[in-house]
């Protein structure tokens, strides 16, 4: 909303504006009034209005004085002069000013609304366009694109940036995972512009910036100057109403205070503090001075290994994703003991981040899983760690196949086709002459680009294909062995279970 700031010392006439308009309809707020210049400078400089409705003659101080010194403070504001003296000096000192319009008493009605009209629009596309440059400037502080304290605060005076010392508030939709699971993303879009709506409401422009960090978490940068229950006050009554329209919750995760420069360290505690949901639960405030030295520290290593697997996905490096599976899962988590409660929540966001991914790369869920899998039911199964890790080693190698496809040079030039076709015949017993054959090339020309292309060579992409179809054909138990091993291409059972145990560690009889 524009924020409207009406000065005059006249009662009736402050009254009349303010009830003859409506201010709503024109995207407008009254965000205070003055009954003499004195009171107008000190009502400026609480609430920074972006207009100014002004008469000249006052008590005090003449209008035009009071506008000289709230240029002074905020000069970006419109001023509108209304007067009931036509005096060509207070026109001469108005242009000055440079205000936007000088207006004789008494006010034509339909005037002064197409003035503020003409006046709020231009307010808009100037507001959308620093906050579209302020936005990505933040953001990269936030990711540590931008570094340096003095560069930093160069860019936040150019940006207005008025905060010197800030603290970071990550607030997670809890609804992002079914939104997932279900494609709901318009309730999730939705959910996202009542929440910026709500962050308005409840704080005043000046004391906050609001940066979609990710898709699930948005990050208020903050005025450090906010008293700590003040502001568990204001995000307990977002989180109330977001539950009670949406039923859902949100969780948040606050930093200590930090000055500017150092915006990225206090981003990264927001995040941990964020984490420790799995601790306080979902819909809880999660304070990074709060936290145990010990899971400060765990919190820290799990982010890291968090973004060093979402970047080995994004460029589909196997040996990387494996690495940090193993490094989180058998490292971090086995040796702290950490709980299944934890280990759970924190397997669904490496999920999510897959997901992720593959929306970036506009890889299509059923391309990356097959059709009717869904990554998050089956995951709901699993109770040990290690099965755990399993299934996330399977997942991510997944998305990395996926995208290893999608980058592929050839796909033009009959990879694809290649790779469609042993999709639809592994269970036959096809070669790769069969494949070469299909799509009119030579075996070791194809047979180099398949490896190049997924990692893994022919054999062992039909291998991992049929194994991983006979453990969802075991899961249903509704057949043998012996006839999962038919289904998937392999009719001698010896042979299947011998394959299977090589590439899963078990045998097949460990899966019924």
């Amino acid at each position: 909303m524009v924020k409207v700031m009406i000065v005059d010392d006249e009662y009736i006439i402050r009254e009349g504006m303010k009830r003859c308009i409506n201010w709503d309809e024109l995207g407008c707020i009254i965000c205070g009034e003055a009954e003499d210049a004195e009171e107008g400078i000190e009502v400026a400089k609480d609430q920074k209005p972006d207009i100014i409705i002004s008469d000249i003659c006052m008590a005090d101080r003449n209008g035009l004085d009071m506008c000289r010194e709230i240029r002074k403070i905020n000069p970006d504001c419109k001023i509108l002069i209304i007067s009931g003296y036509d005096e060509l000096q207070y026109a001469k000192e108005a242009i000055k000013l440079n205000v936007e319009d000088y207006i004789l008493k008494p006010v034509d009605e339909d005037e002064l609304i197409e003035l503020i009209k003409k006046m709020t629009k231009e307010i808009r596309v100037k507001k959308d366009r620093v906050f579209i440059a302020r936005e990505k400037i933040l953001l990269d502080m936030l990711r540590g694109k931008v570094r340096g304290k003095e560069i930093i605060n160069e860019l936040s005076n150019i940006y207005r940036i008025n905060s010197k010392e800030v603290s970071i508030c990550c607030i997670q939709n809890e609804f992002y995972q079914e939104a997932l699971e279900k494609s709901q993303f318009d309730s999730f879009y939705k959910q996202n512009e009542e929440l910026k709506y709500l962050v308005d409401f409840h704080f005043k422009e000046e004391e906050y910036y609001y940066i979609e960090s990710h898709e699930n978490i948005f990050t208020l940068i903050l005025d450090a100057n906010m008293d700590e229950s003040e502001l568990i006050y204001k995000l307990e009554l977002i989180q109330s109403k977001m539950k009670e329209k949406f039923n859902i919750n949100l969780t948040v995760g606050c930093s200590d205070k930090k000055m500017i420069g150092d915006i990225r360290h206090a981003y990264r505690d927001g995040k941990q503090a964020l984490k420790n949901r799995v601790y306080k639960g979902i819909g809880t405030i999660n304070f990074y001075h709060e936290l145990r030295e010990e899971n400060k520290v765990k919190w820290k290593s799990i982010l890291n290994l968090e973004n060093h697997f979402r970047e080995a996905l994004r460029t589909g490096n196997r040996k990387k994703v494996e690495q940090n599976l193993e490094d989180i899962y058998m490292g971090i988590f086995r040796e702290a003991y950490v709980g299944y409660e934890i280990i759970n929540q924190l397997t669904k966001d490496l999920i999510s981040t897959g997901y992720k991914v593959l929306s970036e790369k506009n890889i299509s869920n059923e391309t990356a899983f097959g059709e009717g899998q869904d990554p998050f039911e089956s995951f709901n199964e699993l109770k040990t760690l290690k099965s755990m890790y399993d299934f996330m080693k399977g997942f991510s190698l997944k998305v990395v196949d996926a995208i290893k496809i999608q980058n592929s040079d050839l796909l033009d030039s009959g990879l694809d086709k290649a790779l469609v076709f042993i999709k639809e015949r592994y269970t036959e017993n096809i070669s790769l002459s069969d494949v070469a054959k299909y799509v009119f090339m030579s075996e070791s020309y194809l047979s180099r680009k398949i490896k190049k292309t997924i990692g893994i060579s022919f054999t062992e992409y039909v291998t991992k294909l049929r194994i991983e179809k006979s453990i969802e054909l075991m899961k249903e138990g509704k057949y043998k062995i012996g006839e999962v091993a038919n289904m998937v291409g392999y009719p001698d059972y010896r042979y299947f279970s011998r394959t299977f145990k090589k590439y899963t560690g078990k045998s097949p009889r460990d899966m019924t």
